[in-house]
């Protein structure tokens, strides 16, 4: 379940550097990059789904 809250590599590279900054302004794109979104939002998903899939483990563990 922790290990879900670590970014992946395709989190960081499209979501982060690709989109969220280019909105905040926290950093400034100097060209075209590999706008692709959906690829960063599905690793984001994927992990989600994995982490609850843990959380309802657990919640079953600890009703017994």
């Amino acid at each position: 379940m922790v290990e879900s809250l670590k970014l992946g590599w395709n989190e960081q590279f499209y979501l982060h550097n690709e989109n969220i900054y280019g909105v905040t302004q926290l950093a400034a794109k100097t060209g075209v990059g590999f706008d692709n979104p959906n690829i960063g939002t599905e690793e984001v998903w994927n992990n989600y789904y994995k982490a609850l899939a843990h959380i309802r483990a657990i919640e079953k563990k600890l009703k017994n």
